[in-house]
């Protein structure tokens, strides 16, 4: 068991920097800077276990940066039946004034087909008469199909107040790599992405740190 408390985290550290997150996003002219103070971050799913994977991800994130952030399911939790008067209600009294809402537009794997290849080395081995024979050893590898983890999500930050958006990108995910775990890769796919976009989000200055 040690063995394995030591292999993971290396592991985790490897993959993680094989993915690749583009965000292109656009700030709304009517915007001003440091206009958020809080922020709640709602991801439009039916899946809850990928809707919470999403939203704690990229809270876990915004809030490593500095900004106070609170994931939606954590104030409209999924057991009620909430209102849109009801939940402007408690969005008042958490004080948010933001709403970073993220739609997966879509999420999936690539199969990448690995190519044959062979390599064919020749030595010479001393044989049981004492005599040195030529031995040839032929190594095959590859010819297998990797599963690489990818997404595609749009990101909207909505004041609160107007229900305008004061910023909208588009983020593109790709993971380079392929595991023992599909649901892993995508975790891990999915955390890239939240890293990415909640740097984005601080780029535009219009968010306030220490709120």
């Amino acid at each position: 068991m040690t063995r394995h408390r030591l292999i993971l985290p290396l592991l985790v550290l490897l993959v993680s920097g094989c993915t690749y997150t583009r965000v292109t996003g656009f700030i709304d002219p009517g915007s001003r800077p440091g206009s958020f103070r809080r922020l709640a971050v709602y991801a439009w799913l039916d899946d809850l276990s990928d809707r919470q994977a999403i939203e704690v991800q990229l809270v876990e994130q915004l809030r490593s940066k500095g900004i106070s952030a609170v994931t939606l399911l954590s104030l409209a939790p999924p057991t009620r039946e909430t209102t849109p008067e009801e939940l402007a209600a408690v969005l008042r009294v958490q004080a948010i004034d933001g709403i970073v809402e993220i739609v997966v537009a879509e999420t999936g794997y690539l199969a990448v087909a690995e190519p044959l290849s062979s390599e064919t080395e020749t030595f010479t081995r001393e044989g049981r008469d004492g005599k040195k024979h030529g031995v040839t050893r032929t190594t095959i590898s590859g010819g297998g199909t990797q599963f690489k983890a990818y997404g595609k999500l749009r990101v909207s930050l909505k004041d609160t107040a107007t229900g305008q958006n004061a910023w909208v990108g588009d983020a593109d995910s790709r993971a380079f790599f392929s595991t023992f775990n599909p649901d892993w890769d995508m975790s891990i796919l999915l955390k890239a992405f939240a890293r990415k976009t909640a740097s984005e989000l601080i780029k535009t200055g219009l968010l306030q740190s220490g709120g």
